[in-house]
Order: C-alpha cells, then sequence, then structure tokens
C-alpha cells in the first residue's frame, strides 16, 4: 500500500511540475520534479542498499574516514585541494544500486563483510569546493541519499555556508557529525561546542562521534597499537547500530518527512482559496463579459436601435393594419407619410439596410473592444495566483473574433424583424371598431339619407356628396391624428420591450461566445486543482502514515 502511494504521489509531483495554470508551482517546477525525485529514491530504498554519504568541507578527512572504515585506501588522500572530485562508493559484492552508475566519476570498492551488507558509504566531493560543478554534484548525491555522515575537524568546523546547505536538506534523511583529527585537539570541550553548533543549526538529535581517522589506519597496520573506543563507536554504529530494523525506521520516517516536506511545498506556492479558484475567475470573467456589453448595448441604443424611429415603424405598422374605411385611409396616409425625406423606414428591407449600415460604422471599435476584453479575462489571472502565459495558451487563439462581432451585425436586423413582427400586429377589434365607427356613421348617416329621399320620391342628392366625401376625408384625417398619437404612445413602450428583448438575445450571443474561451481555461483549472488535491492526498497519507509509525517506536513497551 505505501509503495502504490508512493508511486501515485511521485506521479502526481511530477504532474505538477510538468505542466500547471498555478503560477507558484510553475515556479517552483525544479524544486518539484527534486522533491519527486527524492520520494521515488525513498520508497525504492526497501529494494536496495541503505545509502550513508560522507560529507564536509575540503581537507577535513572525508576520505581518510572512508579509507579507514574500509580498513583498506580505496579513497584517494592528498594535499590539493579540493582532492575529492568524484564518488567513491563502498559496497558489498552482493549489493546493487543502478543509482551509483549514473554518478559521474563514480569509483566502486567491493567487500565481503557481513555487517556491511544492506549499506553503500559513498564518499563525496567538498561542500565548499571552488569547482562549481562539485557542489551540484553534492546536492544531487545529498537529495537522494538516506543518510549523511558530516566530517568536520577542529581547524575547520561546518562553515555557515555548508550549514545553509545541509539545513537545506536536514528533512528527509538521516544526519549524523563526525569530529575528525581529535589526535591534533589539545583542548577536548571543542566537541561539546561543535555540539551546541550543531543543535542551534536544527540537528539536535543527530550523534556526535570525535575521532581521528588517520589514528584508526595507523592502528590498522599496528597489530600492537591499542583499541579505539571512539573510532569503535563510529564503526559499531554504522555495522551494528543500523541493523535491519533501524534502516527500515530511518527509510520509512525519510520518506514521511520527504512527503511531508512536498506537502507544504505544493500548499506554500498555491494561491488562497485555491480550491475554488475556477469559479472566482469565471465569475470574475463573466462580470467584465457583462459590463462591457453593458457598454455596447448603451452604444446600440444610441447609434443603431433608435427609439423613435422604432416607435414610428409599430405605430406605422399597427394603424395599417387596422381594418375597415379607417384602416384604408391610415395605410394610404402613413404610405404617403414614408415618401417624405427621411422618414422612417418600414419594417423589412429597408430596416435591414439602414441597421446593417449604422451596424458596419461600429465594427472596428466593436472588435477592438473585444479583444480587449479577452486580454482582460487572461490579466485577471495573475492577481489570482494563475500563470498569465498559461491562460492565455490554454484559452487559444480566437476564431470567432472577427466572426462575433459580424455575427452579431447579421443576427441584430433579424432579431429586430422577429420582435417587430412579434409587436406590430392589429390592434384588435376594439380598437378596429371604434376607430370606424366615426367614418360608418357619417356613410350610413348619408346612405339612409339618400334611401329616404327615394322612398319620397326625391332625388338623390348627388351635388352633395363630394362636399360629404371632403368631410369625411377631413373627419378621418383628424381622426388619424388622433388615433396616431393613441399608437404612438402604446408604441413606446412596445419599442422599448423590442429594444430590451434584442439586447437580450444579443447578450447571450455574446456571452456565449466568450464562454467558449472562459470554459477551456474553467475546466482546465479544475483537472490542475484536481491533481494538487490529488497529489496532496498521497502526500499527506505518506507523511501520516511514518508519523504513526515513529509515534509508535516512541511508546516504551
Amino acid at each position: 500500500m505505501t509503495a502504490l502511494r508512493s508511486a501515485d504521489a511521485v506521479k502526481a509531483l511530477r504532474g505538477l511540475a510538468t505542466e500547471t495554470v498555478f503560477t507558484g508551482l510553475a515556479s517552483a517546477a525544479e524544486r518539484l520534479r527534486s522533491l519527486a525525485d527524492q520520494l521515488e529514491h525513498g520508497a525504492e530504498a526497501t529494494y536496495r542498499p541503505f545509502r550513508i554519504l560522507l560529507a564536509g568541507g575540503t581537507g577535513v578527512g572525508k576520505s581518510t574516514l572512508l579509507n579507514a572504515l574500509a580498513g583498506r585506501p580505496i579513497a584517494t588522500v592528498g594535499e590539493r585541494r579540493p582532492t575529492t572530485s568524484g564518488f567513491t562508493a563502498y559496497l558489498h559484492a552482493r549489493d546493487d544500486d543502478p543509482w551509483l552508475d549514473t554518478l559521474p566519476g563514480l569509483t566502486r570498492a567491493v567487500h565481503q563483510r557481513e555487517s556491511l551488507e544492506g549499506k553503500v558509504l559513498l564518499d563525496s566531493p567538498d561542500a565548499d569546493s571552488v569547482v562549481a560543478d562539485h557542489r551540484a554534484l553534492l546536492e544531487h548525491a545529498l537529495a537522494l541519499a538516506d543518510m549523511v555522515l558530516v566530517v568536520v575537524s577542529a581547524e575547520k568546523y561546518v562553515s555557515a555556508k555548508v550549514l545553509r546547505l545541509l539545513s537545506t536538506y536536514r528533512e528527509g534523511r538521516e544526519f549524523a557529525f563526525v569530529f575528525n583529527k581529535m589526535d591534533q585537539i589539545a583542548d577536548p570541550t571543542v566537541v561539546d561546542d561543535f555540539r551546541n553548533v550543531v543543535e542551534s543549526a536544527g540537528f539536535s538529535n543527530a550523534p556526535v562521534f570525535p575521532i581521528s581517522a588517520w589514528n584508526a589506519i595507523l592502528r590498522g597496520s599496528d597489530t600492537n597499537a591499542l583499541p579505539d573506543k571512539q573510532f569503535d563507536a563510529l564503526s559499531s554504529f554504522i555495522a551494528a547500530g543500523l541493523d535491519r530494523a533501524r534502516v527500515a525506521g530511518i527509510v520509512r520516517t525519510n520518506l514521511a518527512e520527504r512527503a511531508g516536506l512536498a506537502g507544504r511545498m505544493v500548499r506554500g506556492a498555491l494561491p488562497p482559496a485555491w480550491d475554488r479558484i475556477a469559479e472566482t475567475w469565471s465569475e470574475a470573467c463573466a462580470v467584465a463579459a457583462t459590463t462591457a456589453f453593458a457598454d455596447m448595448a448603451s452604444s446600440l441604443r444610441r447609434t443603431v436601435l433608435l427609439e423613435d424611429e422604432l416607435i414610428a415603424i409599430i405605430a406605422a405598422a399597427r394603424g395599417s393594419s387596422i381594418a375597415g374605411v379607417f384602416g384604408f385611409f391610415a395605410s394610404i396616409t402613413y404610405g404617403l407619410r414614408r415618401l417624405v425625406p427621411g422618414a422612417p423606414a418600414r419594417a423589412g428591407n429597408a430596416l435591414d439596410s439602414r441597421l446593417r449600415m449604422r451596424m458596419d460604422d461600429l465594427m472596428a471599435g466593436y472588435c477592438r473592444g473585444d479583444e480587449a476584453l479577452r486580454e482582460g479575462f487572461v490579466l485577471s489571472a495573475p492577481p489570482l495566483g494563475l500563470d498569465q502565459t498559461a491562460v492565455r495558451r490554454v484559452m487559444g487563439a480566437h476564431p470567432v473574433q472577427q466572426d462575433s462581432t459580424m455575427r452579431i451585425a447579421a443576427r441584430l436586423p433579424a432579431l429586430v424583424a422577429q420582435e417587430l413582427d412579434r409587436l406590430s400586429g392589429p390592434p384588435g377589434r376594439i380598437w378596429s371598431g371604434v376607430a370606424n365607427l366615426p367614418a360608418w356613421g357619417w356613410i350610413g348617416y348619408w346612405i339612409a339619407r339618400t334611401v329616404h329621399r327615394i322612398l319620397e320620391g326625391l332625388a338623390p342628392e348627388w351635388e352633395v356628396f363630394t362636399g360629404a366625401a371632403v368631410v369625411l376625408v377631413v373627419a378621418m384625417g383628424l381622426q388619424w391624428s388622433l388615433v396616431h398619437r393613441l399608437l404612438l404612445r402604446g408604441a413606446r413602450r412596445r419599442a422599448r420591450t423590442l429594444i430590451s428583448s434584442v439586447l437580450t438575445g444579443l447578450e447571450a450571443e455574446v456571452v456565449a461566445l466568450h464562454a467558449v474561451a472562459i470554459g477551456r481555461v474553467e475546466r482546465r483549472v479544475r483537472v490542475d486543482v484536481n491533481a494538487v488535491t490529488e497529489a496532496l492526498e498521497a502526500l499527506d497519507g505518506l507523511a501520516g502514515k511514518g508519523r504513526a509509525f515513529a509515534n509508535e517506536k516512541s511508546v516504551p513497551p
């Protein structure tokens, strides 16, 4: 289960380091990849030798110590500084660690000592080397070591530079310190001072072994030499103290610490409320799109959808649709009015052409506004913790940028025509009846009068019919003026309804066009949020398992 969880955590971490929309994670990509490697190697520690890295500054005796522990000269020792420029591995013949083959300048020294089987001692380049590549090689080894044996000497305590380097890798690996060259020290209290330095640097539980590696080498060649308890304590610590149970505990603790460190780094690289960032960004974009369309709608009201023109069109359409004599008179009147220069166009091709011409004058500005709106979407990402370049890339090119405004231009006349058909219908039977009542009353009066004269044997008054007709026309003209005013009053409300309905339809289309790009980014952010969630769950699971194991070991039997 631990191996599976480790594999999930490693995969998730590498996924976050490969490509992400979070600015903090993108900036920490290299460190995340390093932590993923550390987790992977830590999880594999059960199946490979336990790596003990010898680290320290120039001239502290790392190579001499390795030779003393091996009981034979396997690492190069010299006066030239830095002496150690590569790696020397001391391991059992049955042990194999493929990672060692990736280390440049590696020298292998194989042994048959059963007490050191399952462990590899690795001498490394000097921590304070003047050669830049040596520092990089040491950091690579520090990151993937299971235990670090820090070698210092009286003439060279751990320098601030080396201490900062070691502190960077304090979590996720075990530490022990070797105070070498004790044969050159007159005051043994210096070791206590060094312990204080180690504890203040955060390595409070790390053991310190005061030894003389050179004396140990000399003792090895002198069969009559007295035992060196200090060096034997170090040898016993490596050979017997690091038994299988202790090594297994260190491996599990290291893995938990690395997982905890990775989890803290991921959380530290994330913005506040990162798990709701997709909703926050899309809501901000929706508000920006709505605001932008409000400006567009205001422009359309001023220059394209002219309320007075629509009122006149609706009033004329409704007035012309009245049935009867008055309706016939009104149709002729509205037709004559349209012949006057500057008169409102009637619904149909003429109005469509006029609307399109007005829209053409606004197209360039709308295109620029559309581009500015999308750029605003992108620029709103960094304050939320989203990478601007990634958001622009995920949003993609805007192939409909020009098409969107052209689509608006094409759709607007159609929407206007559709709404005009709905809002310009006949006034109704009651309206028609009331409007025709005076005309039919006048005509009825003259018909009744003529019939009455005929019944009395008198001739019809043909000579006064013309005057009666003129009176009828004048009366209907006055009546039309009144009816037209009433129609205009109703048409104003209908025109406003038409404009509101058309703009609502256009807004839905504009928002839908931008919603494609917004949705693309939102989906990608959700994918990354899920990836982060899965990574943190896996890392927290590993860290929690390690803490539980540490607590079990701390409980006395």
